[in-house]
């Protein structure tokens, strides 16, 4: 007795329709003419997300750095003064119907009296007016603590920003394809400044660090890449140069590394050499004053976090020249 072999469907074969399919000529042909740098990501757009902001989200979503959006800084603070402005017509209109209902004590003294006032009666004027405070203040309350956070985000680099706009506008893509005003949201000026102030980095990119790495991701990298262009091809066919964040966050992480074992050891051979007690003082100020620098420029660090590492250091360098001092002067 034989058994029929059944077999499901086939998984392998896949029924979207090709990349090429939903690619347009336009996305596919190289513009030599356009040469451009970027940074290599973990993940690709998908190819199968239409043209427009399907795309775009899909760009933003899975590309680190590009989750940038405005925080509507204008409108919010528009719509805060507005809920203000409102907010003190109620208090005072609440305010009014307390005195004009003064002698009716028990509508200050028991709430229960309030909120079973009869439809019409002074005590049910006065609970609405409440409830209406009340209503308002939790939307203002809630808006000004949502402002808050927003002010909390970090502010987006131009680099990030260029980036984004180079990938909206992009002649591969169709040119550009958002209408005024969308087309001002991640705008740039001809040196690729951002034109709105208020856009913010959700996704922490590699940009928004110290300032060390802001300029080797940033003029560094653009001075490097403008001899580098010259001597090696683009590396797609649309023109783009590709540098890794990774590479990038080693070379900073290796710097600071080395700065961070050399400085404190420099300054005590210094001290070392350094014989005269007058300019070991004057070599501690002014190394001081290097080492918080450095502190500011290739770390996060914050301002009291600056200050007692400078004050560590010097601490150890007056134990250094104290010691010394009691070596070459004994009793």
């Amino acid at each position: 007795m034989s058994e029929a072999a059944t077999s499901g469907p086939d998984f392998a074969s896949s029924n979207r329709p090709a990349a090429s399919q939903q690619q347009t000529s336009d996305e596919n042909s190289p513009n030599p003419g356009t040469q451009r740098f970027k940074f290599r990501r973990v993940l690709s757009v998908d190819p199968f997300a239409q043209h427009g902001y399907p795309r775009l989200a899909t760009h933003m979503g899975n590309t680190v750095g590009a989750a940038i959006y405005r925080r509507f800084v204008s409108a919010n603070a528009r719509i805060l003064l507005y809920r203000q402005a409102e907010i003190t017509w109620l208090e005072h209109e609440l305010n009014h119907l307390e005195e004009l209902y003064q002698d009716e004590k028990h509508l200050r003294h028991r709430v229960g009296e309030l909120k079973a006032a009869p439809a019409g009666s002074n005590g049910a004027l006065l609970w609405a007016k409440v409830k209406e405070l009340d209503d308002a203040l939790s939307k203002y309350n809630y808006t000004l603590l949502q402002q808050k956070r927003l002010y909390e985000l970090p502010k987006a680099d131009d680099l990030s920003v260029k980036e984004l706009y180079n990938f909206v506008h992009r002649e591969e893509s169709g040119g550009r394809w958002l209408d005024h005003p969308e087309d001002t949201i991640w705008e740039v000026d001809d040196q690729g400044r951002q034109l709105q102030k208020d856009l913010v980095l959700l996704s922490g990119g590699f940009h928004n660090r110290d300032a060390f790495t802001r300029f080797l991701a940033g003029p560094l990298l653009e001075a490097f890449h403008s001899i580098y262009k010259r001597f090696r091809e683009p590396d797609d066919d649309m023109g783009n140069y590709s540098y890794s964040d990774t590479v990038l966050s080693r070379i900073v992480k290796a710097i600071v590394v080395l700065l961070s074992s050399l400085l404190p050891t420099c300054s005590i051979v210094a001290l070392y050499f350094i014989t005269s007690p007058t300019w070991r003082i004057i070599f501690i100020v002014l190394f001081s004053a290097v080492f918080s620098l450095c502190l500011s420029i290739f770390t996060s660090a914050r301002h009291a976090e600056i200050f007692a590492a400078s004050l560590a250091l010097a601490s150890v360098q007056a134990v250094f020249v104290g010691t010394s001092f009691s070596n070459t002067n004994p009793p």
